[in-house]
């Protein structure tokens, strides 16, 4: 099975080959002052540092980047576990998984950059003991700048955004271009943390733009599209029943945080179409696949923004009529989790 690496994992992979690159040599003077203090060269107004011992040199090498990268490691790994509860917290959960998960893969794409910046300055071997350490350090200014310049590049952006979400009238644009603001103000919200770090006052680049703000502006934009939800065909079989799967459609609907239209005042209308195979028995068990497909039609001229297909399979004792029951239930987790971010990313089409 192939697995895919934690973010320390990506941060040590990091440090190991870079520090395979580099060819400071040890040297064999007295105790350098960066062992048990700071150091003069290297002074904390100017850099972060972070010191490795071992008995081996590459291997002191790599736990003094490991030192120093523990700082980020540790704040993206707060960022990577608590993004999406941050989310909940700062948004109400207006953000969708997908575009959480996403947000959490910049932030490490963006540490893993920061590391890549940590030098080995100088080395030490100490003969007596037969120990060798070695001293990482990452300048300031340069870090510094660097960061600025993505949080300027990510506030640019959601400028941007928000002024095409003034101009624009389409209901699904709208709320289309004030979720990637929204996205793009969590995902500089981390950049402002590093930054924070690296920065001697603490204080890094305030935003102009307030998360929960932002999130109430989506919330609104949601509630503008009038969605109203059609079945293509008359159910396959008796399984399901049309009326108990067009309840759920509307439930997900008005979970997501779009209205469910009334009175003919749609939008926006969510074609859904099913097929049902009955996959036989095996083991005791009798198994079914659903085929359910959404796509997202313009109300007045009936064109598609977009489409989304989910293959779903349950399975039931054999005997058992709750085979449709349960095709029911995971339509509704299906529906529930992902209609959100399925529409929303049907903005611009």
């Amino acid at each position: 099975m192939k697995r895919s690496l934690t973010m320390p994992a990506l941060l040590m992979s990091g440090i190991i080959l870079i520090s395979a690159c580099s060819g400071i040599p040890d040297r064999e003077q007295q105790q350098p002052d960066w062992l048990d203090g700071p150091s003069a060269d290297y002074p904390q107004k100017k850099f972060l540092t972070g010191i490795g011992e071992s008995r081996s040199m590459s291997d002191a090498r790599n736990r003094a980047r490991a030192d120093l990268a523990k700082i980020f490691e540790v704040r993206i790994t707060a960022d990577t576990r608590d993004t999406q509860s941050y989310v909940r917290k700062q948004t109400g959960d207006v953000i969708d998984t997908d575009s959480s998960l996403s947000i959490t893969r910049n932030i490490e794409t963006r540490t893993e950059k920061i590391i890549r910046g940590i030098r080995i300055a100088d080395t030490w071997y100490d003969r007596e003991a037969n120990r060798h350490h070695a001293l990482a350090v990452l300048p300031r200014a340069s870090t510094i700048q660097r960061l600025r310049q993505e949080i300027n590049q990510l506030d640019e952006a959601t400028r941007v955004f928000l002024s095409d979400a003034d101009r624009e009238r389409d209901p699904l644009d709208r709320a289309g271009y004030i979720n990637r603001a929204l996205g793009t103000q969590i995902e500089r919200n981390s950049v402002q943390q590093s930054l924070t770090i690296v920065d001697k006052s603490g204080k890094g680049l305030p935003s102009k733009w307030n998360i929960k703000t932002l999130a109430t502006e989506l919330l609104a934009a949601l509630g503008n599209m009038h969605i109203r939800s059609e079945l293509e065909s008359s159910m396959p079989d008796n399984t399901i029943q049309g009326s108990d799967l067009l309840t759920i459609i509307n439930g997900a609907i008005g979970n997501s945080g779009f209205s469910v239209a009334t009175d003919g005042n749609e939008n926006l209308v969510l074609l859904t179409s099913i097929e049902i195979a009955d996959l036989g028995k095996r083991d005791g068990w009798h198994w079914s696949r659903a085929t359910v497909e959404i796509s997202l039609l313009d109300s007045k001229n009936r064109k598609v923004r977009g489409s989304k297909r989910w293959p779903l399979k349950v399975s039931v004792p054999e005997g058992s009529n709750m085979a449709g029951q349960r095709l029911l239930n995971k339509i509704d987790q299906t529906l529930n989790k992902e209609l959100r971010g399925i529409v929303l990313g049907f903005s611009g089409n």
